[in-house]
């Protein structure tokens, strides 16, 4: 009576448990490049040896059909996982979706045809026990599909082995030792599939889940000894999608590589997709395509969403990808709305007045020199118009600083809608403004005038919660071959003598 192969049966029993140690151990990294891909795969030799453990400790026909059946889950699956974790490993870039799924429909099918074999021939033809001298065995005529699937599932194998085998020759030393290691892990199985099919293994033994058992004991020399799943790495990849800023990385070819969490929430994001190159049709591809390959650089640059605009500033480095490979490119990007707010905050404190928004003394005295400076200043006359309210001492001693302030801005707001838009107005100290009429002669400078008086006099303002009756002196002065300090010198003369002779009027340099 055949017995059964103990032996075999513990060593697969081994090899089942030790392959799914290591998948909880990928599982449990798969932050890491590659490691949730690792872990599939050893997965897949998990169910694979376990089911062929419960195959030859049958003596039943129908107990070994569905061992083959749970074995096949496994089984079917092994080449394809294997090639999308060599992508991984070897950062050659992830496939995309469409791609990936059309690599499983083949396993897919394979796992139907298996676990349907007793209606159709494509798979067993005349499954039967056969006794190789030892124990009982699964004897069948192969089927077309199973000749197809031996084919599929070698073609994927070997694509994988090239992948590693390509990578180990421009990796750096221990990533290249990594590689060979996971290379000779993964030939035992290949070799005992095509020994398997080609009829030289004796006592019609299936060698794929016993070379198995070399593949795990390789993987795991590869997990533990050679650190393909180490701390560092993990740590750094933790660190990379914990951090604020976005980090992307493009290789030499212009594809996208990588990218942490917080790079796939800005805004533009949802159009790229890893392992193709970023979408010029989108402001973020635009601004990613700009910096690969520009070696070291920076650009400040804004995106929106839903009306939202963020300010962001990007830095990107060259990234060797081995020696004979152009350097690809890292890109890390930084949200500086806060900042760009606070400088243009503090830009604005520098530059204006605080209680009426419009220029300080300095920027006011800046912008005048620019003006009467500027190249096209011969060509055209300037008007200054100096401004002065008349009583504001009055105003804050019977009312208060408070209502005083009130006047102030309410003057100024008045004034704004009489000037054009080129016009500069700031104030030039307490109650005191000036005017800067761009292309403005005298008799317009004067009109000017005119109409910033009557705006104020003809009604009063609110301040202190009443109604104050304000006015104001206006000195004017238009000399473009003089310097702004002159004109200014000189138009502040003219307001006095608006003072001098009645207040509330307007007087032109004498």
């Amino acid at each position: 009576m055949p017995q059964i192969p103990v032996p075999i049966v513990l060593l697969l029993g081994v090899t089942s448990l030790f392959s799914a140690f290591m998948a909880a151990y990928a599982f449990s990294r798969q932050r890491l490049r590659g490691a949730r891909e690792f872990g599939l795969l050893v997965s897949a030799i998990s169910l694979d040896a376990m089911g062929y453990t419960v195959e030859i400790s049958r003596t039943k026909l129908a107990d070994i059909l569905l061992a083959v059946k749970f074995e096949y889950l496994g089984i079917a699956f092994i080449a394809s996982f294997g090639l999308f974790f060599a992508l991984a490993f070897t950062r050659s870039g992830p496939l995309r979706k469409r791609i990936a799924a059309l690599i499983l429909i083949q396993p897919a099918l394979t796992i139907l045809v298996v676990w349907t074999t007793e209606l159709h021939d494509f798979f067993y033809i005349e499954p039967h026990l056969a006794d190789n001298g030892f124990y009982t065995t699964f004897g069948f005529i192969r089927g077309p599909w199973y000749v197809f699937n031996f084919a599929y599932q070698i073609a994927v194998s070997v694509a994988a082995l090239l992948v590693l085998l390509i990578y180990a020759f421009r990796a750096s030393q221990k990533a290249r030792r990594q590689s060979l290691a996971l290379v000779a892990g993964s030939l035992p199985p290949l070799f005992g599939a095509v020994a398997m099919f080609a009829d030289v293994v004796p006592y019609r033994l299936d060698t794929t889940p016993v070379a198995a058992s070399l593949s795990a004991l390789v993987y795991g020399f590869v997990i533990f000894r050679l650190g393909l799943f180490e701390l560092v790495p993990a740590a750094r990849e933790l660190a990379l999608d914990s951090s604020r800023e976005a980090f992307f990385v493009v290789d030499s070819r212009g594809r996208l590589q990588d990218m942490n969490k917080a790079a796939r929430a800005l805004p533009g994001a949802e159009g790229l997709d890893e392992g193709a190159p970023p979408s010029s049709e989108s402001r973020l591809g635009q601004i990613l395509l700009s910096l690969v390959g520009a070696g070291e650089g920076e650009l400040e640059f804004t995106l929106g969403r839903d009306g939202v605009e963020q300010r962001l500033f990007a830095r990107s480095w060259p990234v060797a990808e081995g020696p004979f490979r152009a350097p690809g490119t890292a890109i890390l990007v930084g949200d500086v709305t806060e900042r760009a707010r606070l400088v243009q905050h503090l830009t604005e404190l520098a530059e204006t007045d605080s209680l009426t928004g419009i220029l300080n003394r300095r920027s006011l005295m800046e912008a005048g020199a620019r003006q009467f400076g500027s190249e096209s200043c011969a060509d055209q006359s300037i008007g200054i118009v100096m401004i002065d309210l008349d009583h504001f001492k009055s105003v804050n001693d019977k009312y208060g600083h408070e209502a005083g302030d009130e006047v102030i801005k309410a003057a100024v707001e008045r004034w704004k809608t009489c000037l054009r838009g080129v016009d500069i107005l700031g104030r030039y100290g307490g109650e005191e403004f000036v005017a800067i009429l761009p292309g403005a002669d005298l008799k317009g400078s004067l009109a000017t005038a005119e109409r910033l008086r009557a705006s104020l006099a003809t009604c009063p303002v609110a301040a202190g919660g009443r109604e104050v009756a304000m006015t104001a002196s206006f000195g004017v002065h238009c000399d473009a071959h003089a310097s702004f300090a002159e004109n200014l010198r000189l138009a502040d003369m003219a307001m006095y003598r608006a003072k001098e002779r009645g207040r509330n009027r307007v007087e032109g340099a004498e």
